[in-house]
């Protein structure tokens, strides 16, 4: 059913310049909070956070409501203050601490109604913004109850093609399978949805078996929409095959077990699918795509995993957009596939960034790398890719295409390269800059390097040619940073409040061995 996954060693070895330590030292922690309170989902909110030091901005971030924002690495100063603004949220200015939580309360400003998809609906009622579902065909409880089923199974196999089904809070052990399906699984509590709480969503682990390869959710030849889950399984997740115009969003996927091959969520030959505002934690693989297209990975959450996405074998066509990924070996691997968008996304600790193996004709835009053993890394004749307006900063190296293998005819401009060891390395046939704007690079060190150059003020690039590691050169390096690009997350991630990450593994084990 499944196909071994082909995962190649960088031909490098890099190590970072900053340890862990130097750059925790002095740190900020800022917890938004809404006042008065109100039954309002967190998720409709992105609170902008724009740290300053004397006046002077320092860190930019977002965060959502009762989630954290972080800032690492800061001078000794008693004049930090903190602006929070956002489309919901009164924008005020703040005095926060060094080095201990900031709890702040927020006014919210009452939104408008929004429909976010078809199956939710947000409706707004006087005072109070209530969230609702369609009403369902099929409910389901573990503790029995009114309903009609206590296993999800049996829902899924007496409903019909359209059927939506209520899954009430609970633990569900058992392998789900859906297959020749157009139906809709959602997680729900009796009082309430809560997209934001663990521990309010209900549980599916699957059947431990000893000599075979566990499932919680196999979906094969189906249209389904899975949303507000906790997935717990020993080998694998959630299983799409030959599944199209799927969605999976708002679940919390946590494989017990880590070694190699455990996946949370696998696509093969699956396409038009939709995984957003997912978290996953501590898997040797986020989510993996084989043969599969036109697939959407949206704002989803990646913590301590091995691989946080493996896109490979014709994975053609799909958006990376807006993920968060911390403390990976590779943060996104592509290997293979072709056309692919990799876009404003946040990398952080990771040792890989994004890493392109013999896959041509992909846009990385957009992202925001830090504090990696290597920012961007091509190998393996990866051919014909832009990678433009990404940020790389505190990192070993910055961009590196492999000197091994021969990647050629890559166009790399517009991005911001500063504080890492080395910005770059390239010994191909690569253009560091645009022939039809005649514009370059951002480069850090690039006064220290060159102190006598003049500046094109009109151009706003540099006169002389920045001399890249290896044997290439941006002929117009540009004299300030581009413009970092906004993103809109609107999910929470749970996985930033540690507490929460203590809780999820606590209930995880406590499930299991009460069954």
């Amino acid at each position: 059913m499944l196909l071994s996954l082909c995962i190649t060693s960088q031909s490098v070895i890099l190590k970072k310049e900053k340890s862990n330590k130097d750059y925790l030292e002095n740190y900020i922690y800022i917890k938004a909070m809404y006042c008065p309170n109100r039954y309002l989902s967190q998720n409709l909110f992105l609170i902008n956070v724009i740290l300053k030091r004397d006046g002077e901005t320092v860190r930019i971030g977002n965060t959502g409501l009762n989630g954290f924002a972080k800032f690492f690495g800061l001078q000794d100063s008693e004049k930090y203050t903190v602006t929070l603004s956002g489309i919901y949220i009164e924008t005020k200015t703040y005095e926060v601490s060094l080095n201990q939580l900031n709890s702040i309360c927020c006014k919210i400003v009452e939104p408008k109604s929004k429909k976010i998809s078809n199956n939710y609906i947000y409706k707004e009622e006087k005072t109070n913004l209530k969230i609702d579902y369609k009403e369902p065909d099929l409910e389901v409880n573990d503790d029995g109850g009114d309903v009609e089923f206590t296993d999800i199974q049996s829902a899924v196999d007496q409903a019909n093609d359209g059927d939506i089904i209520w899954v009430y809070h609970g633990t569900y052990t058992e392998d789900i399978k859906i297959f020749n399906k157009d139906i809709t699984l959602i997680g729900k509590n009796y009082e309430k949805y809560d997209l934001d709480n663990i521990l309010d969503k209900p549980i599916i682990k699957n059947i431990y078996h000893m000599h075979e390869t566990d499932v919680a959710l196999n979906i094969q030849n189906s249209t389904v929409t899975i949303s507000n889950f906790n997935i717990w399984s020993y080998d694998i997740g959630i299983y799409l095959e030959n599944s199209h115009n799927c969605e999976i969003s708002y679940t919390n996927n946590y494989v017990v077990s880590d070694v190699i091959g455990t996946v949370a969520i696998i696509l093969f030959e699956s396409s038009n699918n939709m995984i957003i505002n997912n978290n996953f934690y501590k898997t040797y693989i986020g989510i993996v795509s084989q043969f599969s297209t036109k697939n959407t990975f949206y704002n989803n959450y990646f913590y301590r995993n091995e691989y946080g996405m493996h896109i490979s074998f014709s994975s053609n066509n799909n958006t990376i957009s807006e993920n968060s990924f911390f403390e990976s070996n590779f943060a996104v691997l592509v290997g293979k596939s072709n056309n692919n968008e990799i876009t404003k996304n946040l990398i952080q600790n990771d040792d890989s960034g994004i890493y392109l193996l013999k896959s041509s004709n992909n846009i990385l835009s957009s992202n925001k790398i830090r504090y990696c053993s290597c920012g961007i890394f091509l190998e393996c004749s990866s051919d014909s890719n832009l990678i433009i307006k990404n940020t790389v900063n505190n990192s070993s190296y910055g961009i590196y295409l492999s000197p091994e293998d021969n990647n050629k005819e890559n166009n790399i401009y517009q991005n911001n390269l500063y504080d890492n060891q080395k910005n770059a390395f390239d010994n191909g046939e690569n253009t560091w800059y645009s022939p039809l704007k005649k514009k370059g690079n951002y480069w850090g060190d690039y006064e220290e390097l060159y102190p006598d150059a003049e500046k094109n003020l009109l151009k706003g690039t540099w006169r002389t040619p920045y001399d890249i590691n290896g044997n290439n050169q941006d002929m117009y390096p540009l004299i300030n940073q581009v413009k970092k690009t906004k993103t809109k997350n609107q999910y929470v991630n749970i996985f930033e409040d540690f507490h929460t990450i203590y809780k999820l593994i606590n209930l995880l084990f406590q499930t299991m061995f009460q069954m």
